[in-house]
């Protein structure tokens, strides 16, 4: 394989990652045609109900908006979110194809889009940049009811000590698809910040893949548990 890009990074780039998604939006569906499997079990462990509003934060070409419509009912309510206006024309496509109307599609990065809709559950697929943003982070979970249900999923290392060739190729197989290495050893880790109860549930693919849900805690209860660290000191 050729060289990987420097292991340290300060965080997404999305100047950059905009400019990939570009070349990537075309052949992206068939590049991630082994996730199918991986993408309905996410699904299901949303445990939505018909009436619901999810997020589908980083939707990409739209591949679990159907799967999402279906779970929430024509009274429920589904929000795609897409930084790359290429991903976002095929998942329109997408939406268009399956005859789906209770789909909204917002096109701009996650830490400035805004709608007037209140998300009462989160999914990121294989969003591994957004995981990595505090300022996306931060305005999506603005969006949010406390108690919603949040799922994330995506490639992982599996960080052992003998899992260095893997996860190499772990690495490099994903260099396209996210503009920083940071946080793969643990990609739900800043969720925990408004899911402190967000657990990984599962892996896949002898553990390059990963499955964590967790439910966000209200605004009090975060304020009180980033603050428990400072009273014990």
């Amino acid at each position: 394989y050729p060289p990987l890009p420097p292991p340290a990074d300060d965080g997404p780039e999305l100047t950059r990652s905009v400019a990939d998604y570009r070349s990537l939006a075309a052949s992206y569906d068939a590049s991630c045609r082994l996730i199918a499997d991986i993408r309905r079990v996410a699904v299901r462990a949303l445990n939505l109900r018909p009436g619901d509003t999810v997020f589908d934060v980083g939707c990409g070409t739209g591949a679990t908006l159907p799967l999402l419509a279906a779970s929430v009912g024509p009274r429920g309510k589904v929000i795609g979110i897409e930084h790359s206006p290429e991903m976002a024309g095929i998942a329109r496509r997408r939406i268009t194809a399956t005859a789906c109307t209770n789909i909204d599609l917002i096109v701009g990065h996650a830490d400035l889009v805004h709608t007037r809709h209140v998300a009462d559950a989160l999914l990121f697929c294989y969003t591994h940049d957004v995981l990595q943003s505090t300022a996306a982070l931060g305005n999506i979970f603005l969006m949010t009811r406390p108690e919603a249900v949040v799922v994330a999923t995506g490639a992982k290392l599996i960080n052992r000590w003998w899992s260095a060739p893997v996860d190499y190729w772990t690495r490099w197989r994903g260099r396209s698809y996210r503009t920083t290495q940071s946080g793969l050893a643990r990609p739900w880790e800043k969720l925990q910040r408004y899911c402190p109860d967000m657990r990984l549930l599962q892996s896949f693919q002898f553990g390059t893949s990963y499955l964590a849900r967790g439910t966000f805690a209200s605004t009090d209860k975060i304020a009180k548990i980033i603050a428990e660290p400072r009273s014990s000191t």
